[in-house]
Order: structure tokens, then sequence, then C-alpha cells
């Protein structure tokens, strides 16, 4: 008479009599190889994008080139690719590409460091207190629908040709758009959050800094990346109306000079700089807001 031992649960056949501790091993080898195919699409579907990103700067830079020097389109007034390099040489070599870059970045850092803690400040006080916000709310609609070029003038009749002129206009750009932002973000936390932190007996204040604050740190966040953007056209903008320094002024210089590359050079040092501002504001969201991933 032949004896059954009875088998344990990680060792039961299946149907063709194959045990079924090789059928996950196969099966999970099987999910890893799976896996490891993946990865090579993923990573040739990079590569890919980053060619074509490539490819189309090229050919946008060569038609440009090659339009210039056939005699399609007028290099006094497009430029070139060639001449602009040539300029941002020129000016790198003189200095005065860092010296105005420099007085440029100064109001933005005076307009950042002015227009971030107000707007956070006002659109808290207008997020929390509902009395306060209809008092204030009809006056401002009316401020930020100003044109704010049109207010450089002033600024620079009441401050004269300085950095605090050309980070008045900057100000009054970024201000509301904080300002809005913190107000809407304080207004989208959940009641109920609210509510639970009211009833742990909790003040205002801690409210405010445990509840209100966290909810409403993304949008905040959100609204401080795209006022670094806003900051950068609102100096530069102003420096073009007036100023004694600037990106700007040298923009307004290569205009009137009809140096079309010029302008375009100054237009690629300011593009990177804002690409520099943004990477620099992604880190920053990225370790502040470190524990929405969690």
């Amino acid at each position: 008479m032949r004896l059954s031992v009875p088998a344990g649960p990680d060792s039961r056949n299946t149907a063709d009599g194959t045990p079924t501790s090789d059928v996950k091993g196969a099966v999970g080898g099987g999910s890893k190889g799976t896996g490891g195919a993946a990865r090579s699409p993923f990573v040739s579907r990079r590569a890919l994008v980053r060619l074509l990103r490539t490819a189309i700067v090229v050919a946008i830079l060569g038609l440009w080139e090659w339009a210039g020097a056939a005699g399609v389109v007028d290099r006094r007034f497009f430029g070139s690719p060639s001449g602009t390099l040539e300029t941002l040489v020129d000016i790198h070599q003189s200095g005065s590409l860092y010296t105005n870059a420099a007085a440029t970045m100064l109001a933005v850092a005076y307009s950042l460091a002015v227009g971030i803690p107000a707007g956070i400040l006002a659109g808290a006080a207008l997020g929390v207190w509902r009395f306060l916000d209809e008092v204030i709310e009809p006056f401002l609609v009316p401020f930020n629908s100003l044109p704010r070029l049109a207010l450089a003038p002033l600024f620079i009749l009441w401050f004269g040709l300085t950095a605090t002129a050309k980070a008045a206009v900057a100000v009054s750009l970024i201000f509301f758009i904080v300002l809005f932002n913190t107000r809407a973000g304080i207004r989208s936390v959940d009641p109920d959050k609210v509510l639970v932190a009211r009833s742990l007996n909790l003040t205002r204040t801690q409210i405010f800094r445990k509840v209100l604050l966290p909810d409403a740190a993304p949008v905040i966040f959100a609204s401080i990346k795209l006022s670094v953007t806003y900051a950068l056209l609102g100096v530069v903008g102003s420096e073009m109306i007036g100023a004694r320094d600037g990106l700007g002024q040298v923009i307004v210089f290569y205009s009137a000079t009809i140096r079309v590359s010029g302008v375009f050079a100054v237009l690629v040092v300011l593009a990177l700089i804002g690409l520099v501002l943004a990477r620099i504001m992604a880190f920053l969201e990225r370790h502040a807001l470190h524990w929405q991933e969690k």
C-alpha cells in the first residue's frame, strides 16, 4: 500500500503536475523580465524626445541663417544666429553683459523680497477674515487691471532712475498674483479640517499655522513661481521706459541703432536667466513641499 505524504502549502501541484512553487517562480521571473524590457522603451522615448528637441532648434537656426545668407530676408531687420552669437561674444568680452544683468537681477531681487511677503500676508488676511475681504475686494480688480508699464513714469518721477523704480513696477505685478492665489488657496481648505481643529481647542493662530497654511502651500508656491517670471518682465519693461542700466536699456540701445542681432542676443540672455530661475524655484518647491509625496 502506497503512503501519501501531505504536501505543504507552497508545494501543491497544478493540473499538469507542475508544482505551484515552480509556477510562481516562472511567473515572478517573467514579470521581472517584462519590467526590464519595459525600461528600455522608456529610455529610448526620452532620448527620442531630446533628439527631436535638438533637431527642431537646429532646423530653426539653420533655416534662419540660410534665409539671411540667401537674401530671402533682410539681415538688418531680422538678424541672424551668427550675428547674435557675435554680439554675445562682444558683450561678454566688454563686460557690459554682466554689469547690466546684475542691475536687472538686483531690481528683481528687490521686487521679490517685497512683493511676495506682502502678497502672502494680504492674501492670508483676506482669506481668513471675510468681512475684511468684503470691504477690500471692490478695489482689487480695478487696481489689478491697471497697465503696469503705464505706472513706470510715475515710479521714475517718485524714485528717480534707480533700482527702486524698476522694482516698484515688478512689485505691482507680483503682489496681486500672490494675493489672489493665497486667498484662493486658504478658502479652498476643507471646512471639515477646520472643524476638527476647533474641536481640539486649537487657537486661531494654531489653525492658521497647522491647517490653513499647509493646505494652501501648493497654491502659494505656484504663485511664487509665476511671480519670478513676472518680476523679470516688469523690471525689463521698466528699464526700457527709463533707467540708467539694465538689460532693458541694452535692448532699447540695440533697437535704436537697428542692430537686431543685438536685440536677439539680449533676449537669449533673458531666456537663460528665466530658465535658471525656473529651475531654482522647482528645486525649492520640491524641498519645501516634500511632505506632499509621503
